[in-house]
């Protein structure tokens, strides 16, 4: 009886694992973050004490007929997961905007929360991660900053104006 319950109970446990919406590959921006919906994208952008970061910003497209105006300032984290770019190996490193899945996730120092997430994706936290929730609808997600090759580059793609503006 107890191995049949430590069975079941180890199988429970990674069924629950498993069904989590983070994977290893995710990635996380701290610092502080702004976010500001234009005409049917929204800029979340961030500045942070790294300075191999920096700067960065992604553009959301958002489903037009349930645009959900944000507007925010203020600490909190960013996480996103990396796509892959067929053919290239997991790794490489490139000179140019990052592609990134179609789920992101804002968490404000506050616990207020904003979930983005394209349709048959799963969001990037966890209920227990959670303060009050806003999920919007994303057709689109952009990392839109990068830096020049040469070490130190200046980061680039980082105008909010650049990403809500329409056509943006």
């Amino acid at each position: 009886m107890t191995i049949r319950f430590l069975m079941i109970a180890v199988a429970l446990g990674m069924s629950l694992a498993s069904s989590a919406a983070q994977s290893k590959d995710d990635k996380t921006l701290s610092g502080t973050i702004t976010i500001k919906t234009g005409k049917g994208s929204t800029a979340v952008h961030g500045k942070t004490d790294d300075k191999a970061v920096g700067e960065f910003q992604f553009c959301i497209d958002q489903e037009r007929s349930a645009l959900q105006k944000i507007d925010f300032t203020g600490p909190g984290r960013v996480t996103y997961r990396p796509a892959p770019m067929p053919p290239m190996p997991p790794g490489i490193v490139i000179s140019g905007p990052e592609s990134v899945e179609p789920t992101l996730a804002v968490v404000a120092a506050d616990g207020r929360t904003w979930l983005f997430v394209g349709k048959r994706h799963k969001p990037l936290v966890t209920p227990t991660d959670r303060g009050k929730v806003t999920t919007v609808e994303a057709v689109l997600i952009r990392r839109t900053d990068w830096a020049a090759a040469a070490a130190g580059g200046p980061r680039r793609g980082v105008s909010i104006e650049g990403c809500i503006a329409p056509g943006g």
